[in-house]
């Protein structure tokens, strides 16, 4: 499961780069409810929600590349401390 996360993850990050915010922001949804409903630590879910807060203030202020990093970087970090 983590490895399809992360390779949708980067998939998600390169439209954005791309500039195909709209369809992307949708796809972005269904990813992003699948990691939440990930079974992980407390410390983990707190870590989890301090990225995703920060990927979506990049998202409501229309910066993509950074709302790419952190999909591309910051959250495939994440999945991959969980083993």
């Amino acid at each position: 499961m983590s490895n399809e996360l992360r390779h949708q993850l980067g998939a998600l990050a390169i439209r954005f780069r791309r500039g195909e915010t709209v369809a992307t922001s949708h796809e972005m949804v269904a990813v992003l409810e699948a990691m939440i409903a990930i079974d992980a630590t407390a410390a983990a879910q707190a870590e989890l929600s301090a990225i995703l807060g920060a990927a979506l203030a990049c998202q409501q202020r229309e910066d993509w590349l950074g709302l790419a990093d952190y999909l591309d970087v910051e959250l495939s970090d994440w999945l991959t401390m969980l083993g």
